[in-house]
């Protein structure tokens, strides 16, 4: 064997996923006759080309050379600097291309093993530094692609800090809390002082959006949009503005605005080929919509997103799984359509656990709610406790749901006293939506008429302030129900009518069944036979749609509308 088959062959002994072509010509690795020495190995047969045509070695040969003779340090550092051009290419561009995520995809194994042997060595600060940066680019990919984060990133926590220059640290500072959805972070008081040092070096706008000081941030992005409005040609950063702007104001539930800026950072992503920056915007309008309820507009952006995510090869991964599917369901969910947000859901259970899998099963476990299920019941307690451990972004959130649980096991007061609270206390409008639905239903029993119709008045105010649309409707219904249980009769149905009609333009099924059957009920207290019949008859197949049960107060309209039925029958059969 020549020296050079010896040399290629110790590199082939420590790399997983062998070597393309393209790896062996471009890493300029230190072997004369690279073509020959690879040919020599195939002859031997101690290498071989396999279907995706890289050259590799068989495992028990692997073990062998590595045990006899491992690889010199200039041929590991020169494939090690190939790898980081690669993979900081991608981070550069942003624009993950096929050919690009084909050519990580079958080097992964190999980047990080080249970049754990470096880590692991005896390297000067800034060889060190290098290193880092590749790692964290590296995990980033991890993330997006394979829903997951690298083991090695446990090791460049413990390295990094000995060498924390503020910008690897701010870049670790920020993969690592962008990724704890799917990885918890290791002693996360002393990340975040590390971190808030990097940002007391380095303030940036996005510093003041992350505190939730969305007043601040919106200030600060006002005064960037004003200082840039001169200059003659897109930036990205005049891209990012648009979106900071537009998370702002969507977080202030200024819905419409923010749909308005967000569509602007999509005009700039897409002059200035940036498509990651398009997707990112696509989805900023798609949340806003959302509020707004235009659920149509939704299911067209969603859309959108999937064919990017398609051209850039990223089906079934992270990014598609957050991106695409989330958006989807949350969309179905947001229709009463539960048998199809249910079948989302579950196929994204199947998925390694992480925040995104234990955001499945909390939403799962809000359907068996919403459906009837009771709050003891075995299956949701155990959804629940799955998704509880990856919860601390959204205890608010979670909050509410127990509160829900509370609700249906009749713990009114308990309820009435978490949703106050966090109410009182969260800055989100989300969060805030979440409380005032429950607090404005009467239905729950949680106070009396006149306190119920502050609450409603107040969740009614809020909507329309943030032009959500679907709690406009739904406030509405609840002002309904308050003038029915006063007796109200014409007011009751000039609200349930406005919000029937705003259910039926969103396609809001159970909401939609909710108000006829209410509207049915009464109709026929007035003696409304007709309109009161063809209003339940239109319910019920909404009712199974969502395969929710229907209101008890159903099967007394029911009993009431059969027998004015057999009395109508048997009127007809007596003499006149």
């Amino acid at each position: 064997m020549t020296r050079e088959a010896q040399a290629l062959l110790s590199l082939l002994s420590i790399l997983p996923n062998g070597l393309s072509n393209a790896e062996l010509v471009h890493s300029n690795l230190p072997i004369a006759d690279i073509h020959g020495a690879q040919t020599a190995l195939i002859r031997t047969a101690l290498a071989q080309v396999g279907p995706t045509n890289r050259l590799s070695a068989l495992m028990p040969i692997r073990e062998h050379v590595r045990g006899i003779y491992p690889p010199q340090q200039l041929l590991k550092t020169a494939l090690r600097k190939y790898y980081q051009k690669v993979i900081d290419l991608w981070r550069a561009q942003m624009t993950p291309s096929s050919e690009l995520n084909i050519q990580l995809f079958a080097s992964f194994a190999n980047t990080q093993t080249i970049f754990e042997d470096r880590l692991r060595s005896d390297l000067e600060a800034m060889d060190m530094t290098k290193t880092l940066h590749s790692t964290i680019n590296l995990n980033g990919f991890s993330r997006m692609h394979y829903t997951a984060t690298m083991p090695l990133m446990s090791l460049v926590e413990d390295i990094i800090v000995r060498f924390p220059t503020d910008r690897v640290y701010g870049e670790f500072f920020v993969e690592i809390f962008t990724a704890s959805p799917l990885h918890q972070v290791h002693d996360p008081e002393l990340q975040i002082i590390l971190g808030i040092r990097h940002f007391d070096n380095n303030p940036d706008i996005e510093q003041k959006a992350s505190q939730k000081n969305f007043e601040t941030a919106l200030e600060y992005h006002e005064k960037a949009l004003a200082m840039m409005e001169t200059l003659p040609h897109p930036t990205r950063t005049l891209q990012a503005v648009f979106s900071g702007i537009s998370r702002s104001l969507y977080a202030k539930g200024n819905l419409a605005d923010g749909r308005t800026h967000a569509r602007e950072a999509q005009q700039i992503a897409a002059i200035l080929g940036d498509q990651v920056g398009q997707e990112h915007a696509f989805r900023q309008e798609a949340q806003c919509c959302i509020g707004l309820g235009f659920f149509h507009d939704v299911a067209q952006l969603c859309r959108q997103v999937r064919d990017l995510t398609c051209m850039w090869g990223l089906q079934g991964s992270n990014a598609d799984i957050v991106h695409n599917q989330i958006l989807e369901a949350e969309i179905h969910l947001l229709k009463t359509e539960y048998p199809a947000a249910c079948s989302i859901y579950k196929q994204i259970v199947c998925t390694p656990p992480g925040y995104w899998k234990a955001l499945a099963l909390y939403n799962i476990a809000v359907i068996d709610i919403a459906r009837g299920a009771p709050a003891a019941s075995m299956h949701i307690n155990l959804e629940l406790d799955a998704a509880t451990p990856h919860f601390t972004r959204l205890a608010w959130a979670w909050d509410c749901v127990d509160a829900a649980l509370m609700l249906r096991e009749g713990e009114a007061a308990a309820a009435r006293a978490i949703l106050e609270r966090v109410f009182r206390k969260s800055p989100n409008w989300l969060n805030n939506t979440l409380c005032l639905e429950q607090l404005a239903n009467l239905d729950y029993g949680m106070y009396d008429c006149q306190t119920t119709l502050s609450w409603a008045a107040v969740y009614l105010g809020s909507a329309l302030r943030s032009k959500d649309k679907l709690s406009t409707m739904k406030a509405l219904k609840y002002l309904g129900q308050i003038a029915a249980a006063k007796g109200e009769s014409s007011t009751v149905m000039s609200l349930f009518q406005v919000a029937l009609d705003g259910f039926t333009f969103m396609d809001v099924h159970q909401w939609k069944a909710d108000c006829m059957m209410r509207m049915s009920k009464i109709h026929l207290a007035c003696s409304e036979v007709l309109r009161a019949k063809e209003l339940f008859d239109a319910a019920l197949p909404l009712f199974d749609r969502c395969m929710v049960q229907r209101p008890a107060y159903a099967d007394d309209i029911a009993l009431k509308l059969a027998g004015l039925h057999m009395q109508k029958e048997m009127l007809a059969k007596t003499p006149a």
